[in-house]
This record gives structure tokens, C-alpha cells and sequence, in this order.
């Protein structure tokens, strides 16, 4: 990935960071987190108590695609790693929006 270009290069590892750029990467990154995105919203009409997780879940998934964003404007090794670590924080805690949204179906 971004964050190792230079170790994977080494190892013949082939990436779509040494393949077409650390930009290229960014953008794709984006691409498949904005996807993520969508489904979480979508899976809002599953939950009973959807009105707990949708604002929840916005707010997480704000945070997601600000995150990832700001690695398209400096796909740089330190950036990567920087975000890769926030947005891994930011899935847990929509593990946790999702847990609690979906216990709510069972205390009513």
C-alpha cells in the first residue's frame, strides 16, 4: 500500500501504489470507503431503532470519508499511516453504533 511502497517494491509485491501511484491509490481508497458509506446508510432500514443509528452512524462516517479524503490531497508513506489509524478507530466505533442500534430491537 501507500504506506510502504518502498518494502513492497523490494518484495515484488505488486500494489496499486506502485502500480499506478500513490494518488491513484488515495483516490481508490476513497472510492471503496464512500462505498462502505453508502451500505452503512442503507442498512439504516434494517434497524427497528433506526432513528439511534442513523445520526450515530453519520457522524462516524463523516469522519470516515473526511479522513480518507484528506489522504487524496497528501498520499504521502506518514499520511497513510496516520489515516489507516484513525479510520480503523473509526470502525470500531461503528461496530460499537451498530451493536447498540441492534441491541435496541431487544429491550423494547
Amino acid at each position: 500500500g501507500i504506506s510502504d511502497v518502498e518494502g513492497d517494491s523490494r518484495r515484488g509485491i505488486r500494489t496499486v501504489a506502485i502500480e499506478k501511484g500513490s494518488k491513484r491509490a488515495s483516490e481508490l481508497a476513497f472510492a471503496f470507503m464512500a462505498s462502505a458509506v453508502a451500505l452503512s446508510l442503507i442498512s439504516a432500514r434494517y434497524f427497528v431503532a433506526w432513528y439511534v443509528y442513523l445520526p450515530m452512524i453519520l457522524v462516524v462516517d463523516y469522519f470516515m470519508l473526511e479522513r480518507t479524503w484528506s489522504l487524496i490531497k497528501d498520499p504521502t508513506a506518514k499520511k497513510s499511516l496516520k489515516v489507516k489509524n484513525d479510520v480503523l478507530k473509526l470502525m470500531f466505533l461503528a461496530l460499537i453504533v451498530f451493536l447498540i442500534s441492534g441491541a435496541l430491537a431487544y429491550v423494547g
